[in-house]
């Protein structure tokens, strides 16, 4: 009938009805709808939008992978056993529902040039609260604020209700030297990041200066002070990264740039970076030495306005060849390590960290050290003890496992 009818043009063949949306996720929906008056199709074809997704013999489908928050119209057209198709259906415009929102409250950073970190991120979102993404850098050249946006992440996140404050990064003393005492470039930093945080509609930035001398310190609680005061006149949230220490020694050549109590009083976050014992150019050991990162915590745990504090924790491990400058590993690459060359590691109570050591097929030794799930909640578990939050650098490198302690909420 279907066919004979196609085969008319004065007359239309008959339609199947319009979809009707049985149920709404924020991904799926099903979809059914009746058959057209007096015609058996042998098949139907689904359309999304217009375009063909698929054709089944039955009158209701599940289709998953959709994106949340979308709007879909969806029509059906009937297909008779000698292959006649009919007109489409009425279209029915079905809107995707919002994503599981977050419940969590680790702070973690996302390296956005590798899809590992943000595979990472959107496996565990529902565990973070606040995201900071690599975005922008300083040139070490021209001290110009370089880096771009990416809206599948922030997108990603937002819909998720996880604050997104992308990190704006400089690790290079005389860049920052010049950035925190020129006026003019000063101002220009300032203004550009505001204009960054205003035009991609951020939540806040997240302020990553590294190698910054002690003798700028007064700068840079001054930049933090007028940048925190301009994000804070439109809702917005600074957060900024600051070198682990177990007291105030302004002349200290890593931390002594960072003043706690007086950064406190502008920034929302101050994420402490808990590593760094040793380091790529340093001899080999345990980064992360558990009597240090306690004694770092002890300290924070001083500070006024402790609901600020984030203790921060590293989730890679460091290679060093003897004589040689260490390299970074992800948890996987270890382990990937270990079993390639028969490796057996070794734990060490008083570090809380893990030890390989071997000989490559140059002949040079190596001594790895590495953090896991334990020493990670053994560290996270120091913060909550004292009423810190929790911090990772940086999402894609960490032992999956760490995801499963309830300490992490």
């Amino acid at each position: 009938m279907i066919g004979a009818l196609l085969a008319t043009a004065a007359l239309a063949a008959p339609a199947p009805g319009a979809p009707s949306a049985e149920a709404v996720t924020d991904t799926t929906v099903t979809l059914s709808w009746k058959a057209p008056s007096g015609a058996k199709p042998r098949a139907y074809r689904l359309l999304r939008d217009g375009r063909i997704v698929r054709q089944l013999a039955g009158r209701r489908v599940k289709v998953r992978k959709l994106a949340p928050k979308r709007a879909y119209k969806w029509s059906v057209r009937a297909v008779d056993r000698a292959g006649n198709v009919s007109r489409a259906s009425r279209a029915t415009r079905v809107v995707q529902g919002e994503p599981p929102p977050t419940t969590g409250a680790v702070h973690a950073y996302l390296l956005a040039s590798t899809d590992a970190s943000y595979t990472a991120f959107r496996k565990h979102y529902r565990q973070i609260g606040h995201v900071y993404p690599t975005f922008y850098d300083c040139n070490r050249s021209s001290a110009a604020l370089e880096g771009r946006d990416d809206r599948r992440i922030v997108r990603f996140a937002q819909d998720r209700k996880v604050k997104v404050l992308p990190r704006v990064n400089c690790q290079s003393t005389a860049t920052l030297q010049r950035i925190l005492g020129e006026p003019a470039l000063r101002e220009q930093w300032l203004a550009q990041i505001v204009a960054l945080v205003d035009k991609h509609r951020y939540d806040g930035v997240n302020i990553d200066f590294e190698a910054i001398r002690a003798e700028d310190r007064d700068r840079l609680t001054s930049f933090i002070a007028d940048l925190a005061a301009r994000l804070h006149a439109r809702g917005k949230l600074l957060s900024q990264a600051v070198s682990a220490k177990f007291a105030d020694n302004p002349r200290h050549p890593r931390s002594g740039a960072f003043d706690y109590q007086q950064l406190a009083r502008h920034a929302d976050v101050l994420f402490v970076m808990g590593w760094g014992v040793h380091w790529s150019q340093s001899a080999p050991g345990a980064q992360d030495d558990i009597a240090w990162v306690r004694g770092v915590a002890d300290y924070v745990a001083t500070m006024p306005q402790r609901e600020k504090w984030v203790l921060g924790t590293m989730l890679y491990g460091m290679d060093w060849p003897a004589g040689g400058r260490g390299t970074a590993l992800h948890h996987a690459e270890i382990q990937a390590l270990a079993a390639a060359r028969g490796l057996s590691p070794v734990f060490s109570p008083e570090k809380d960290a893990w030890q390989l050591t071997y000989t490559d097929a140059a002949g040079i030794a190596h001594e790895l050290w590495y953090s896991d799930a334990t020493t990670v909640a053994n560290r996270v578990a120091l913060a909550r003890e004292r009423g810190l939050g929790v911090g990772f650098w940086r999402l894609g490198q960490e032992d999956e496992r760490i995801w499963a302690s309830s300490s992490l909420g």
